[in-house]
């Protein structure tokens, strides 16, 4: 049977429930992109209302959001599947509880100088960029934190700072080859150091986390060492306290790794070598380091 024709005329409550049966993990690709789209001329003729933030106009950093996963299908069903699943209050004041989706990333800075200002750009330099009106809502994406794995490839942590509690399952890809074979100088070990060392540590609700090897497996026993023992004793930043390992709020936790948050336990890291596909999670990579 593709057809249940009385299925409008069920009680709401199963209707609602069979909604919320249709809901399913997915993986939620998210490519957030910092570019400097302001030309000369542009910034010749907007000096005046971005001089506040910048010497140089042409230096300020645009947010580009794009996602590759397609809204979730239950959403694109109907009207009423599409409320109970987004919105708490629904179907004659009925209080569902917290969503299953939300809207999400429209809370990025939009534009940005010097890394971490926010800056508001005129309305008619927003059209010039392509960039929505200030009266319409900006771009997101549907998530729902509690199940879908957010996929951010190569992205860096710290811009989605807004979100750090929401993110529960996690996916990134990183190199680490430079810590295997000691070149220090080179600046994506430094970056991929320093995310694991300070901005790791304040996802404080991970439960999840899969790790793409771009370089393989075998450069990871090597670096996840080096990564451990440079984290130790870190702090998270600037005037932050970096949370210790332990169990997580839940019990669940089990992770004695410097650089988890204290709600991820080694067997819930996974770690993806690039080249083959071969999985192995972080407690199984450390035995074999130990060997």
């Amino acid at each position: 049977m593709t057809t249940f024709h009385p299925f409008p005329r069920l009680p709401w409550e199963l209707r609602a429930r069979v909604w919320e049966l249709t809901v399913e993990p997915r993986t939620v690709e998210v490519d957030l992109r910092y570019n400097h789209p302001i030309t000369r001329d542009m910034a010749t003729r907007y000096f005046l209302s971005l001089g506040a933030y910048t010497r140089n106009p042409e230096h300020v950093s645009v947010l580009h959001l794009r996602s590759s996963t397609p809204v979730p299908a239950p959403l694109q069903t109907c009207l009423e599947a599409r409320i109970h699943l987004t919105e708490e209050d629904v179907m004659v004041g009925r209080h569902t509880g917290r969503p299953f989706y939300k809207k999400a990333f429209d809370e990025l800075p939009e534009a940005k100088a010097n890394e971490w200002k926010d800056i508001p750009l005129p309305a008619q330099l927003r059209l010039e960029l392509g960039l929505t009106p200030l009266n319409e809502p900006r771009r997101y994406v549907w998530i729902n934190f509690d199940l879908d794995m957010l996929s951010i490839g190569e992205r860096r942590l710290y811009e989605f700072k807004p979100y750090y509690k929401d993110i529960k399952r996690l996916k990134i890809a990183r190199e680490f080859d430079d810590v295997y074979n000691r070149r220090f100088g080179n600046l994506r070990w430094v970056y991929n150091l320093h995310e694991f060392r300070n901005y790791l540590l304040l996802v404080v609700n991970l439960r999840e986390l899969h790790v793409v090897c771009l370089d393989g497996l075998k450069y990871w026993r090597t670096a996840a060492a080096a990564v451990a023992v440079a984290g130790a004793g870190v702090g998270a930043g600037a005037g932050e306290a970096r949370p210790g390992p332990g169990p997580g709020p839940d019990g669940g936790g089990d992770c004695t790794c410097p650089y988890f948050p204290a709600s991820l336990s080694e067997d819930k890291v996974l770690l993806i070598d690039n080249k083959t596909g071969k999985r192995r999670t972080y407690a199984e990579n450390k035995k074999r380091r130990r060997r």
